[in-house]
């Protein structure tokens, strides 16, 4: 079976990468607001929702697992994504 190599992107402007992700049969994830968000009242709500509040999730850029499954790490990257980063590395 052949490899994939998935390019990390830094920003919007999809020209810089801050890694490569190798996969050969896991799955791979990537959460975030940065392309599927309004602006309200000067503020980006993007659409993960944190379900705490009922508001769109703050701040984390993005949250990318790797797991065994894309459906397993799908779910993993959204709710890393709505927790902080000491409850998302515990």
């Amino acid at each position: 079976m052949s490899n994939t190599l998935i390019s990390l992107i830094k920003d919007t402007s999809l020209t810089s990468s801050i890694g490569f992700v190798e996969l050969t049969r896991e799955g791979q994830s990537t959460s975030a607001a940065t392309f599927q968000h309004l602006e309200y009242k000067g503020r980006k709500l993007g659409h993960i929702l944190d379900p705490r509040t009922g508001w769109p999730a703050e701040g984390m850029a993005s949250a990318t697992v790797v797991a065994p499954t894309a459906a397993e790490a799908d779910a993993l990257s959204t709710a890393f994504f709505i927790l902080d980063v000491e409850k998302s590395a515990a």
